[in-house]
C-alpha cells in the first residue's frame, strides 16, 4: 500500500529587529519568517506494532495518564499471540475503520526519479517559502536508506534536497517521530540535512550538538 501525505502549515510574520550598536535614528529592520508545521511525506502506511493497556488518555498536564483507578499502561508488542488477549481486554478489534493505516487515502502517484518525488509536496508552496528571509519547519520524517523503520515514517535522504529546493532554511528534528528510524536514522537525518545545507536543531549526540 502506498500513501502520499504531506502536511505543511505556513505562517508569515514580520519581525522588527534592531541591531545593538546602531544609531538610535536607524529604522527597525523587518524580516519575514515563515514557520512551517509538521512536514511528513510518507508513501507507506502500516499497522501499529505496539500498544499500551490499559489505554492512556491525555490529562490536564498534557501528558498521557492512565484512566482513573487503573494500573500504569503496560506496552504490548502486537503479535498473533497477544492480539486475542488485547482485543478481549479492549472489547473491540485492534484494527477498525478509524485505524490510520486503513482510512489513509492512497494516491496512485508515479515519479521519474527520487529527486522529483522529494520535491513534489512543495510544488505549490515553494514560491512562498523562498520569499522568506528564514523558513523554519518541524521535520517529522527521519531520512535514512539503511536504518530500521520502527515507527510511522522514514524516507530517503533525498528528501533533504526537496526541503532545500523548496526554500526551507532550518528544521527541528525534536518531535515524537524523531526515533521512527531509531538512533541510526536520527544520525542519518542530521547528516543528510547537513549535506543539503539545511540547519537542524533539537537533537544530537549530546546537548551541544542538539543546540
Amino acid at each position: 500500500m502506498r500513501r502520499s501525505a504531506m502536511y505543511l502549515m505556513a505562517i508569515a510574520v514580520l519581525v522588527p529587529a534592531v541591531v545593538c550598536g546602531w544609531p538610535e535614528q536607524s529604522a527597525a529592520q523587518e524580516i519575514t519568517l515563515i514557520a512551517g508545521g509538521d512536514v511528513e511525506w510518507s508513501r507507506v502506511t502500516k499497522a501499529p506494532g505496539l500498544m499500551t493497556y490499559p489505554p492512556a488518555r491525555r490529562g490536564e498536564s498534557g501528558y498521557f495518564e492512565p484512566e482513573e483507578d487503573a494500573w500504569i499502561p503496560v506496552p504490548y508488542v502486537i503479535t498473533d499471540e497477544t492480539r486475542p488477549y488485547l482485543e478481549e481486554k479492549l472489547g473491540r478489534p485492534l484494527e477498525g475503520p478509524q485505524s490510520h493505516h486503513i482510512r489513509s487515502i492512497h494516491y496512485g502517484l508515479e515519479f521519474d526519479s527520487p529527486v522529483e518525488m522529494a520535491r513534489y509536496p512543495f510544488r505549490n508552496i515553494a514560491p512562498v517559502l523562498r520569499e522568506a528571509d528564514i523558513a523554519f519547519a518541524n521535520l517529522e520524517n527521519p531520512l535514512s536508506d539503511r536504518a530500521r523503520n520502527s515507527g510511522a515514517f522514514v524516507l530517503s535522504p533525498t528528501f533533504a534536497d526537496g526541503l532545500r529546493w523548496a526554500g526551507i532554511d532550518v528544521v527541528t528534528t525534536a518531535n515524537n517521530h524523531a526515533l521512527d528510524a531509531e538512533g541510526e536514522g536520527l544520525l542519518d537525518t542530521k547528516a543528510a540535512l547537513r549535506e543539503a545545507g539545511i540547519g537542524a536543531v533539537g537533537t544530537g549526540i549530546n546537548l551541544e550538538d542538539a543546540r
